[in-house]
């Protein structure tokens, strides 16, 4: 009887276990279903609130809506420069709106959105100072909330901006808009940027055609797409000669109309580059016709007369100056740095510097070169310099006569100039600001150092010199493999790299002729030469498939 009920005991049980089993079961998997179907909402809502923000701030144009084509390394020497120019006293209130509202997108793509939410706030006080609306700060704050999590917020900016948009003077707000994105693609790198910068800036002077500060920038972009290294890889349907009458049109209209003295100076200052650059690169014919008779001096004299309170314009206007004046480029590069310390205008002025001391050696040089034809004179006879009329000889060096002083390639040819000295004054000067150059750019100035590492090898310390050019080789290395990882190689890092490996073989090749090496030593050093020789021959040749990209990346 016992044994008997047990069985049923056991059913009765295990039949309540089982029931008590569906039912848990059947309670979980109506919260799971309950569960995600509340995650699949809140997902669906927080998509559906992610697309509606995104639709929203589409009908706005400002660079977080652009995809330009930007290295990594490029935006971060951007941030660098812009924190440098931040402090210029003489920029237009267009371009210091323009400038703050760049650096803004500048700190949010690096991922400072702290330090991008602190930029936009300046623009805001910028602008409250001057009651002046500005539709690209609002847009830029409502990228940042969002960013942030707070949607409510950023819809809040995108509501105040549409009725900006839609109110009085809405349109020209929209041009405002259309003016700093063209601001803001001018200062990245990429052919495509630059022409699109052009065609925006275009259309907005085309509305505006009384802010001269966006003539200004139109013409200095035209100006700029007349450097070979720009307009070999710019698609335009313009040739050169036509983007420097096109920006010899804007920087005169400038130059003449604006009642801004800075503006005025700063356009004859392109007009100065413009037009060394020309008698360069263009006939004489086409220098007349862009310029009529104006000259260089002509438009430097004009910038200086509009006032000298601009580092900018005194640093362009030096540069230029190097080329014909060089006393008046050191004075005018010296006085800007008084104003304003900048790491272009240092490497300018070491530029300056170094070519003076060029000149000194050249002028030793030449008493040098006199002294010794003076030296082997042969008074048999006593016109040196006249050919012989009973030779078929066609010059007058010495030689050309049995009677004259016999073939010497110490007269025949030029002495060298005297190897320069690092403890002569304007060689310590150069070295200095090329060095005061790097310091100050945080070491993100190549050329500075590379002029360094030249006026070094000239010097005749190769040592010091192959160490420049083989830092120049190791940093350039790594920005080069950055941009082509992204799909966008940089061409002045292949040509840095090449010139670097170039400078570098000469160093090793001079410090294999030193005396006191031991042959394994002067081996060595020579197969480092070749390796650096084979590397910038490699350089020079074109990489098969990246073509389209330098020409999109230029």
């Amino acid at each position: 009887m016992e044994n008997s009920t047990h069985p049923d005991f056991n059913a009765m049980e295990s039949s309540e276990h089982h029931d008590l089993n569906a039912r848990e079961s059947s309670t979980h998997h109506d919260f799971d279903e309950m569960e995600s179907s509340k995650n699949h909402d809140l997902n669906a809502i927080e998509s559906s609130t992610h697309h509606d923000f995104n639709e929203m701030i589409s009908s706005f144009p400002c660079l977080f809506n652009k995809t330009p084509l930007v290295v990594g390394q490029n935006i971060r020497e951007i941030e660098f420069k812009l924190e440098n120019e931040l402090s210029e006293d003489n920029d237009s209130p267009e371009e210091i709106i323009a400038k703050l509202n760049f650096y803004t997108w500048v700190e949010f793509k690096l991922g400072n959105f702290p330090m991008a939410n602190q930029y936009n706030q300046k623009v805001f006080s910028y602008l409250k100072a001057r009651e002046r609306p500005n539709i690209t700060c609002l847009v830029n704050q409502a990228h940042i909330l969002h960013r942030l999590g707070d949607d409510v917020q950023a819809e809040q900016c995108l509501a105040k901006a549409g009725e900006l948009r839609s109110g009085c003077g809405g349109e020209k707000l929209m041009t405002e808009v259309d003016a700093e994105l063209a601001y803001s693609l001018s200062r990245l790198i990429g052919a495509e940027n630059l022409n699109r910068a052009i065609e925006l800036y275009t259309e907005v002077v085309a509305k505006q055609p009384e802010c001269y500060a966006w003539i200004l920038r139109l013409g200095l972009l035209h100006r700029r797409a007349t450097h070979r290294n720009v307009f070999s890889f710019l698609a335009s349907n313009k040739s050169v000669i036509e983007h420097a009458e096109k920006a010899v049109e804007l920087l005169y209209v400038v130059a003449q109309k604006s009642l801004d003295s800075n503006l005025r100076r700063r356009a004859y200052a392109q007009l100065a580059v413009l037009c060394s650059q020309s008698n360069r690169c263009f006939g004489q014919a086409d220098c007349v016709r862009l310029f009529g008779g104006a000259n260089v001096h002509y438009f430097i004299d004009n910038a200086l007369n509009h006032g000298r309170n601009d580092a900018w314009t005194l640093t362009e206007c030096g540069r230029i100056m190097r080329y014909i004046d060089l006393e008046k480029a050191i004075s005018l590069l010296v006085q800007s740095l008084l104003i304003k310390n900048h790491s272009t205008t240092l490497h300018h002025l070491g530029m300056c510097y170094e070519l003076n001391a060029k000149k000194i050696a050249r002028r030793a040089s030449k008493e040098e070169r006199k002294y010794i034809r003076g030296s082997h004179k042969n008074t048999q006879s006593k016109n040196h310099c006249q050919p012989n009329p009973s030779k078929q000889s066609f010059s007058g060096f010495p030689g050309s006569s049995e009677n004259e002083t016999p073939w010497s390639p110490t007269i025949r040819s030029p002495v060298k100039s005297k190897k320069l000295n690092k403890g002569d004054p304007s060689v310590f000067l150069a070295i200095k600001c090329y060095c005061e150059a790097i310091v100050f750019s945080s070491d993100r100035n190549r050329a500075a150092r590379f002029s360094l590492g030249l006026l070094l090898k000239e010097c005749g310390e190769f040592e010091e010199a192959l160490e420049h050019f083989d830092q120049i080789i190791d940093v350039t290395s790594k920005d080069n493999e950055e941009s082509c990882e992204r799909g966008c190689e940089r061409p002045e890092y292949r040509d840095t790299l090449k010139a670097a490996h170039k400078q570098a073989r000469l160093c090793l090749l001079e410090l294999a002729k030193q005396p006191g090496k031991t042959e394994d030593d002067v081996k060595q050093l020579q197969e480092r030469a070749e390796e650096k020789r084979l590397k910038a021959v490699g350089l020079e040749a074109d990489v098969p498939g990246h073509e389209s990209k330098r020409k999109r990346c230029k």
